[in-house]
């Protein structure tokens, strides 16, 4: 092994299916981890579904009843890159996702001994730096 190589470590994590990729009843599946109740769940659906809902409320109702709450979460087995360092105690962590409000990531605390998280983008900026 080369001195410049760097050791890769691979960590596993849970992954939610975008829920463009979900049909009409396992997208109902997960709304129904979010809400109590089905007036409730249908307006997350509608949202889900960028304001065009391919079934109507009476529908969604009858499915809300058929089927089990399930989040359609998937594990996925991803080689740790550091992207960011933490600011005071030095720990790498590589960033999954990054939206305006919330950053996703998975820290490493030393080789295939993994834990994920997340955090407000705000505080994220002033936690860690890049490396």
């Amino acid at each position: 092994m080369k001195i410049s190589q760097a050791l890769k470590t691979s960590a596993t994590i849970n992954t939610t299916i975008p829920s463009t990729q979900l049909d009409t009843r396992s997208l109902v599946e997960r709304i129904k981890t979010m809400a109590k109740a089905p007036n409730v769940g249908y307006g997350l659906f509608v949202k889900e579904r960028a304001l065009k809902p391919e079934i109507g409320m009476k529908e969604f109702a009858a499915l809300w009843d058929q089927v089990v709450a399930d989040p359609h979460k998937e594990k996925k087995s991803v080689t740790f890159k550091a992207t960011h360092m933490d600011k005071n105690s030095g720990i790498k962590i590589m960033v999954v996702e990054h939206t305006p409000s919330v950053v996703t990531y998975i820290l490493e605390y030393g080789p295939n001994s993994h834990s994920t998280g997340s955090s407000p983008a705000g505080l994220f900026e002033k936690t860690y730096q890049r490396v």
